[in-house]
């Protein structure tokens, strides 16, 4: 049966060293999940396992990687050892960032997500956040082509509206150049282990100082973003493929917006019903996406 085990993430970067900018994907690559959360959203967080279980095929990774900060170790370790999957809880100390929501914890989070190379040696992160969560099965194919290639779903930033285009100006403050597509445009996102730090370097080289306070010296900053930039822009076609007609197996919600009544029947909806399409309570969403 899989286990959840603790690990120390201090040990994992003493193994590894210093990671090679360049790299190549084992054969079959090896993809974890990888989700960054915190007990505030501890809840959001057991129906997208639930959805984990249900609708993708433990062919398709090796392992579920949760982080949160080491003050929450006992809260994460109270119920997260009861399921079935594959997790691997890693606590590790937030790296304050500065003052904002959730006690400046929403942008420790951010930067844990720019470094989930340093927390697995897998080849593909399927990155998830806690508040999203699959409704229906998955295939290899919703995470890489053939050609192990990963998938972008774009959009324009002058071709959206002016709410969606929130997170254009903190890319380009920490990038100094322009940014034309949103790239975060639906849950999961896959990328391949050397796109964090060569997206580091790319940002420390121009900012002339560490990734630490370049993000502690801008007003905003943004993960996805501005990974999603780096990889369209910087890495060749033969690593990554657009796919606008991305079917979205993925519901994405706003855990700011709270968690009612109507939000659980929905989730329970999605993972009890025969056919999704049954479920019709859906609470109108806003948010990061």
């Amino acid at each position: 049966m899989p286990t959840t085990s603790i690990i120390n993430v201090e040990a994992i970067n003493n193994v590894q060293g210093t990671l090679q900018v360049k790299w190549s994907p084992r054969d079959p690559p090896i993809l974890d999940f990888f989700v960054r959360t915190w007990h505030g959203d501890g809840h959001w967080l057991i129906f997208l396992l639930r959805s984990i279980e249900q609708y993708v095929s433990r062919t398709l990774y090796r392992d579920i990687v949760i982080t949160f900060s080491s003050a929450e170790t006992a809260y994460f370790q109270s119920y997260l050892p009861f399921f079935s999957l594959p997790i691997k809880l890693i606590p590790t100390n937030d790296v304050y960032i500065k003052n904002g929501p959730n006690n400046g914890s929403y942008y420790s989070q951010m930067y844990t997500k720019f470094h989930a190379y340093q927390y697995s040696d897998a080849d593909f992160f399927i990155h998830m956040d806690s508040d999203t969560m699959f409704k229906e099965p998955i295939t290899r194919l919703d995470l890489l082509d053939e050609q192990n290639r990963v998938f972008v779903k774009r959009s324009r930033f002058n071709e959206i509206d002016m709410n969606s285009r929130v997170w254009q100006k903190p890319a380009e403050k920490l990038l100094l150049e322009p940014v034309l597509y949103e790239t975060m445009t639906g849950f999961p996102f896959v990328y391949p282990r050397d796109l964090y730090e060569n997206t580091i370097r790319l940002i420390e080289s121009r900012h002339n100082k560490p990734m630490l306070a370049v993000v502690r010296s801008v007003q905003d900053f943004i993960e996805f973003t501005t990974l999603g930039h780096y990889l369209i822009t910087y890495m060749s076609n033969r690593r990554w493929i657009d796919n606008n007609n991305k079917s979205y197996k993925v519901v994405q919600s706003w855990s700011w917006g709270g968690f009612g009544p109507r939000q659980v029947a929905w989730y329970e909806c999605l993972l009890r019903a025969k056919d999704n399409k049954m479920c019709h309570l859906q609470p109108s969403v806003s948010g990061k996406l």
